[in-house]
């Protein structure tokens, strides 16, 4: 909205008079779809914001097993209900058989009473495009930020450059500069020096486990 005032020279703000509800991090809610390395970072994150953190695993997690920043715990069995509970859904699930089409069709209609706002950077599959687009136009979430697809680079044809209430970018979640890539070699080296010593691994994906 800022961004549309600046634009128009216009000098008003959100608050007090203005009709337009505003979300703000403090004492809202946030579902992570995932709590793994980065779901976990993400959580901390949130929880320094005064947000509750809802963490929606495929397998449950123990009592006393899970991150100290996730409130509640539930499995994908309780994702309606879930869902339901946040301002915002933030996907970082990876792509597998358990995750593809996950929220298809009108599983996100559950969120119609509190119209979160969907942000979608782990894989583009766990949604197809007709319904991001069918949840924004039927007013069950109230804008998507996207940067990940199912095909990439998006085609130009795609409707959600167009649709209102889309944000994308263009699968930059995870910044490739000099640094980050010093760190990936580092884990990679780390795991080689591992696995020839005959050690655990770290930051192993449990393939059967989906997530």
């Amino acid at each position: 909205m800022y961004h549309d005032q600046q634009k128009a020279s216009v000098w008003k703000r959100i608050g007090g008079d203005s009709p337009r509800r505003c979300l703000v991090l403090r004492d809202s809610s946030v579902v992570l779809l995932g709590v793994g390395n980065i779901g976990k970072r993400m959580a901390s994150l949130c929880n320094m914001f005064g947000m509750t953190v809802y963490g929606v695993t495929r397998t449950p997690v123990e009592k006393g097993h899970g991150s100290p920043d996730v409130h509640h715990y539930s499995t994908t069995e309780d994702l309606p209900s879930t869902l339901s509970q946040g301002d915002y859904i933030v996907n970082m699930l990876p792509s597998t058989e358990h995750t593809r089409g996950l929220l298809d069709h009108d599983v996100l209609q559950v969120c119609k009473d509190k119209k979160p706002v969907f942000i979608n950077v782990g894989r583009g599959d766990i949604m197809g495009e007709e319904s991001i687009i069918k949840a924004l136009r039927s007013e069950w979430i109230s804008g998507a930020i996207l940067d990940v697809f199912p095909v990439e680079p998006l085609p130009a044809d795609s409707l959600l450059w167009k649709e209102p209430g889309v944000t994308i970018t263009p699968h930059i979640a995870m910044a490739l500069d000099e640094d980050t890539l010093q760190k990936a070699v580092a884990v990679f080296l780390e795991n080689y020096n591992r696995f020839v010593s005959k050690k655990d691994l770290i930051d192993v994906v449990d393939i059967e486990r989906g997530y």
